[in-house]
């Protein structure tokens, strides 16, 4: 395998009704969601999207940046089968056909 593996996961936040503009989740509660991608040789997160809790982790993964070569491991949440795969499927700009993250 050529290239960095990175880690993608999400994981919510509960916030305050302060946030209720933007976060709220239900009747009753707001939060949030940070969405990670982590690099295991850095030990450390290269890149994090919050969101509101209510989206998909779909959605977010949009936003994600993709490096060319580099194989993304991620949980089904981040792929869908009725989005066609695209988030997982989205090649970096200037990358051979065969560079693209591939779903574990």
């Amino acid at each position: 395998m050529n290239g960095a593996t990175y880690l993608i996961a999400s994981t919510s936040v509960r916030l305050s009704a302060l946030s209720g503009r933007w976060a709220r989740f239900s009747a009753t509660a707001c939060g949030a969601k940070a969405h990670i991608v982590y690099d295991p040789d850095a030990d450390r997160p290269i890149h994090a999207v919050v969101t509101p809790a209510r989206g998909t982790d779909l959605t977010a993964a949009k936003a994600l940046p993709i490096e060319a070569g580099a194989t993304y491991v991620f949980d089904l949440g981040y792929y869908t089968i009725t989005a066609g795969g695209r988030a997982c499927t989205r090649r970096a700009a200037g990358s051979s056909p065969g560079s693209r993250p591939t779903p574990r």
